[in-house]
Parts: structure tokens; sequence; C-alpha cells
């Protein structure tokens, strides 16, 4: 009604509903959905509380929204992503045509480390497509190409230190590297070497 008297109108054509407490909740978050300055996180963040708030599938926002179900998923699964590329992505620093590439990248160790390769080389989306699939590639040679005794060691090391552990094998030597994602894992990790 506000907007109809700026615009000088008089009289405003309306459907008026009778909703109860959950249906206005929803049609509120809907309603702010459609907004035209929400960004893609905010946007992702409200699918996911009509998911939880109100039990709604991806299909069902979908078609409330006149949106494809993949157009939801999609935007969805940008909050999957690390918090500090959910806020470049917030701020425009990166689209989300990068994003959705960074997605792409299972660890998201290495998810950051390419998202500063982006910022730093200010590369495009579809420069990033091309990285993202050159990425891909050398992962999938590397998981091919394990030899299966590294594996094994690889994967007793694993259950030693309840922790993911990478052999690097170079000539006759090489490297044990063991990942950790806090202090605490890492007395964890000594005290079972101990």
């Amino acid at each position: 009604w506000q907007a109809a008297k700026m615009a000088g109108l008089s009289e405003l054509p309306a459907i008026i509903k009778v909703a109860d407490e959950q249906q206005k909740l929803e049609l509120a978050i809907i309603e702010n959905i459609q907004r035209q300055d929400l960004d893609s996180i905010e946007e992702a963040k409200s699918y996911r509380e009509l998911i939880n708030k109100f039990s709604l599938t991806q299909e069902e926002i979908a078609k409330k929204l006149g949106k494809s179900r993949s157009a939801v998923a999609n935007k969805i699964r940008l909050l999957n992503l690390p918090i500090e590329i959910q806020k470049a992505l917030t701020k425009g620093e990166i689209t989300e045509g990068h994003a959705r590439l960074l997605l792409a990248i299972p660890n998201p160790e290495k998810q950051r480390a390419f998202f500063e390769m982006i910022i730093k080389n200010k590369l495009t989306v579809r420069q990033t497509e091309r990285k993202t699939k050159e990425i891909l590639v050398q992962a999938h040679k590397r998981n091919v190409s394990i030899d299966p005794k590294i594996k094994r060691w690889e994967d007793e090391f694993s259950q030693a230190l309840g922790t993911k552990v990478k052999i690097k094998k170079s000539g006759n030597g090489g490297r044990i590297i063991i990942d950790y994602y806090s202090d605490e894992e890492i007395d964890g990790i000594l005290k079972r070497i101990a």
C-alpha cells in the first residue's frame, strides 16, 4: 500500500489471504527472497531456512519461486564453501560463477588456496573454469596412479593417528604429510605417536 500511495494510486488491486503463523512466516521469507537486492549467500540461507523451518523440499521451494529445482540446489550448495569464500562472494570479490567452480574442488583447504589464486590473479570465470579442469585432471591422475602399497600405508597411518595421512614418494625416500584441523588434534596425534 505504501508503494501504491507513493506512485499516486488511490486504489490497489489486492488478493486477501487468510494465513496461519507458519504460512505468514513462509510468505515473508519467500517475499524476502524475491527482492532484487538479495545476494547469493543471503538467498541460499533463505532457502535453507525454508527447508529447516517448514520442511519444504527444494522442489517445493522452486515451484513457489518459479525457479528450477537445480537453481535452488545450486544456491544452497554455496553454503558448503568455507566462510571466507562466502564472505568474498557477498562482498562481490568473486562472482557466483567463480563460487560454483570452487565447489568442484572437493577439499576446503584446496578451495581456499584456489580462491586466493583467483583473487591474486584476477581470474575471469572462463579462466577459473579452465584452471578448475586442470586441477581436477591432475587430481584424477594422482588418484589413478597411487601405488597400492603406498595406499595401504596411508590407510594404516590414518587409522593409527585418527586423521588423514598422505605419503609422497620421491626416489628412494619421501614425505609423510599428516593433516590436522585444531591444536587439540595435534595433541591427540602426538599422544598416539609417543
